[in-house]
């Protein structure tokens, strides 16, 4: 009797889980083949970006409709469309290659990071994003200059335009200074 009972109730966690796990996937979204595709959505991503080469495709629930956001690349840019499985609703977004997760120091222009390294005597930097400055985006470069015999090292905060114009260079307070 008390296997019996214990495989019931196996049964029922595997089947919460099971379930859970599939309804958390279509909420957040879902990597999908791209052979999964209905054609109808496949067809209407092809007819909204001209030679549009899709690469990638998500699902995902929404409202009960089931919704593919499908990327690609045409004419050397990235693109993200989104569109119902029936081909309706097609939203097309051409993605940035100044987006901010994307940056990193090795794909910042060389004369960019010059500018960024001149600011700062001995600085080695260590990371960098792109943020908006009003209408313009800008490169924050953070570094440190090493400790010496003679100086503690210290961190910096250098903001670039992206056409290589140096706007700051703002050392930045230690935790322990700040508590002062």
């Amino acid at each position: 009797m008390t296997k019996s009972c214990a495989m019931v109730v196996v049964s029922m966690v595997f089947a919460f889980v099971a379930c859970t796990s599939v309804q958390t996937a279509l909420a957040g979204g879902e990597q999908a083949l791209l052979s999964e595709v209905p054609a109808a959505a496949k067809e209407a991503a092809l007819n909204a970006v001209k030679g549009l080469k899709l690469t990638k495709a998500e699902m995902e629930q929404e409202n009960d409709k089931t919704i593919y956001e499908l990327k690609g690349g045409a004419n050397g840019k990235k693109y993200s469309v989104e569109v119902e499985a029936g081909g309706k609703n097609v939203k097309v977004e051409e993605e940035s290659d100044t987006d901010p997760e994307d940056a990193s120091l090795s794909t910042v222009p060389a004369t960019v990071r010059q500018v960024a390294t001149g600011a700062v005597k001995g600085i080695t930097l260590t990371e960098v994003e792109l943020e908006k400055d009003g209408e313009r985006n800008v490169y924050i470069f953070k570094g440190a200059t090493k400790a010496s015999l003679f100086h503690w090292g210290k961190s910096y905060r250098i903001k670039v335009s992206m056409d290589g114009k140096l706007l700051s260079a703002e050392e930045e307070e230690d935790a322990e200074d700040e508590k002062d």
